[in-house]
């Protein structure tokens, strides 16, 4: 047995072996079949997430695996099943097995459990983002910037399912080659003029350089929903949009989303995403799995620039 921990905020992993895996009663233990290394994860080691750490703390938002025992109040009709993890950023999935509260759970039908591992953050932001901030329907335009990460190859195919179109804005022309979006184009000074007259009914943001270039393809009274700030720039509406046009700005924690969700509505979700994963309209880009061993390769791995999928930990292997 063996798992990831962070013994100092900002410090580097350590790997533990031999740890503790007592199940209190309402508790699971899952072997961890595959996690991805996310850069929520990555900032929380920093202690620049929502989350700050509790050190020492288990390292990993989330991945899949089977369980393998159940407490005594927990539900063992779990025990054999694949599940997800849901992030908490208390339980890590960055181990060869986990023990956490069953409600942290969901039971998934079975798929590739390297996709299912990327399903508790990325799809759910997609989905979330689709369906709890504007009323949408086939036809409408949505706008989304930082297109080619898994939240934007998630909310493309959501999208082209629920039969929307997608105006997608990258950074570079190497991601405009793996976006699949209804209309791509590479961010530029010029950018507001290459959009034309395409309307938008929501723009998407996951940290774009400069919003202000998207905005006026923005419907008077729409939305921009941030839900990540990859670029490290803080975005603002700027007061003639805010002002004489009405444009609003929220965002989303997929913490926040986890915990204030009923969990029959988490179920029907998750639910729901899996199967789409089963059926190949999910499917997020990989770059490379590593053992946990190999830990501070992985994680330098993940954190390169010019990457082009995800990096997982695939501690069965």
């Amino acid at each position: 047995m063996s798992r990831l921990i962070l013994p100092a905020v900002g410090g580097d992993p350590v790997l533990e072996k031999d740890y503790d895996l007592t199940l209190g009663d309402d508790d699971v233990r899952v072997a961890i079949d595959a996690a991805p290394i996310n850069p929520a994860d990555q900032l929380f080691m920093l202690g620049w997430f929502g989350v700050y750490p509790k050190v020492p703390n288990q390292l990993g938002a989330e991945g899949t695996g089977r369980v393998v025992a159940a407490g005594s109040q927990a539900d063992r009709s779990l025990v054999g099943r694949r599940v997800i993890v849901l992030p908490t950023f208390v339980h890590g999935t960055w181990a060869s097995e986990v023990v956490v509260p069953a409600a942290k759970v969901v039971a998934v039908p079975d798929a590739d459990p390297i996709q299912l591992a990327m399903l508790a953050v990325n799809p759910a932001t997609a989905y979330a983002l689709l369906h709890d901030y504007v009323t949408l329907r086939p036809g409408d335009w949505v706008g989304l910037t930082v297109a080619n990460s898994g939240v934007g190859q998630n909310l493309i195919a959501l999208a082209k399912r629920a039969g929307l179109k997608v105006l997608a804005v990258v950074r570079s022309e190497s991601a405009a080659a793996r976006v699949h979006a209804d209309i791509v184009l590479v961010d530029g000074d010029d950018l507001a003029a290459r959009i034309g007259e395409t309307k938008l009914r929501v723009i998407y943001d996951g940290g774009a350089p400069d919003l202000s270039k998207l905005l006026p393809a923005l419907e008077n009274g729409g939305t921009v929903v941030s839900f990540s700030a990859v670029t490290g720039e803080s975005q603002t509406i700027p007061y003639p949009d805010l002002f004489y046009r009405d444009v609003r700005q929220r965002g989303f924690y997929i913490i926040r989303w986890v915990e204030q969700t009923p969990r029959a509505e988490l179920v029907r979700v998750y639910t729901e995403l899996a199967s789409l994963v089963a059926d190949g309209t999910l499917k997020v880009d990989v770059e490379a799995t590593y053992p946990l061993s190999a830990y501070r390769e992985a994680l330098q791995d993940a954190g390169k620039d010019g990457r082009t999928g995800k990096v997982l930990f695939t501690p069965q292997a």
